[in-house]
């Protein structure tokens, strides 16, 4: 975790879009990380995408494909006050759109898969297939969510703090340029919410 203005960083962009940034200090249970947070907007997102200069290192399909990331939910979405927040390997990944096509991700929300963490695959044509990975989010709490994508583009696996917990095989992405990224969307109320983001990893196997 560093400065919260994107010019300073060789690698990393931090976007807004009606949304706010700072940074949380490290605590007796919580690491320090990147406060991204939606401020008072009914539709505020900000993320951080990973590279910065060249968006889209790798493309599906070329190579195994491995992100992770450490997110903490400060408060949990409800039906008054309703975000999502994501981790995902996508095209594009400086968008601050929540739902593009062509990703692999893990997503939470109070209206997705009961509250538990849920890993998704979303084609070309915007046509998902999720995997229910078992957890349901607890606010203030430190997971790492790790996604795999086989070369051959066959299957996604996604795991939770180091544990395998589920896996798609359908409805994958074409083979197209993807990064990664993680973010907050907002979708009701005025009322802030954040989450916490201590770090985010990308790496590619190309034999």
């Amino acid at each position: 975790v560093g400065a919260t203005t994107g010019a300073d960083h060789p690698h990393i962009g931090l976007l807004l879009s009606g949304g706010a940034n700072g940074t949380d200090a490290g605590t007796a249970t919580l690491p320090g990380g990147y406060d991204l947070n939606t401020s008072t907007s009914a539709s505020g997102v900000a993320t951080v995408h990973l590279a910065k200069t060249v968006l889209n290192p790798t493309y599906f399909s070329s190579a195994h494909i491995v992100a992770s990331t450490i997110i903490s939910v400060d408060t949990l979405s409800d039906g008054t006050q309703t975000f999502t927040a994501q981790f995902a390997i996508l095209t594009g990944s400086s968008s601050t759109t929540l739902a593009v096509n062509n990703s692999i991700g893990i997503r939470y929300s109070n209206g997705i898969n009961s509250g538990k963490w849920e890993g998704f695959t979303r084609n070309n044509a915007g046509t998902e297939s999720t995997a229910d990975l078992g957890t349901t989010v607890a606010a203030t709490t430190a997971y790492m969510l790790t996604i795999c994508v086989d070369k051959a583009n066959s299957e996604a696996r996604f795991y939770l703090d180091g544990v395998y917990a589920g896996r798609v095989t359908t409805n994958l992405p074409n083979a197209v340029a993807a990064g990664a990224r993680v973010g907050i969307f907002k979708s009701a109320g005025t009322t802030a919410r954040g989450i916490s983001v201590p770090n985010i990893t990308l790496y590619t196997v190309y034999s």
